[in-house]
């Protein structure tokens, strides 16, 4: 986690925050790269524990993260279209990079 001054209040008296919004995108998308790089690392190490390692370095080596993995996706949601370019960063990293049929160039 980053802490940022992004969103702060430096005038207690005043009514408004001071807002610097390229740098609060740029934080809140370093955040959801980070949350979902965790996820992986995690997931990897429960399949590992679950299924077995391979027996070197105690990696698994058949665990691919998926959409599927996911019931629900919860956002912090400063504004709408935020929220929706997340979540389209995190389908295009879950669908695209990580799956092998669609990673392929189709002929």
């Amino acid at each position: 986690m980053s802490h940022t001054y992004d969103f702060f209040k430096p005038n207690l008296s005043s009514e408004y925050p001071v807002v610097d919004g390229p740098l609060s995108i740029t934080t809140y998308l370093s955040a959801l790269d980070n949350a979902y790089k965790r996820y992986k690392e995690k997931s990897a190490k429960r399949a590992a524990l679950t299924h077995g390692s391979n027996g070197m370095n105690g990696q698994c080596e058949t665990h691919i993260p998926s959409i599927n993995d996911f019931d629900y996706m919860v956002y912090h949601s400063p504004y709408g279209k935020l929220v929706a370019k997340s979540h389209g960063r995190l389908v295009y990293l879950l669908l695209f990079l990580t799956t092998p049929l669609l990673t392929k160039k189709i002929v």
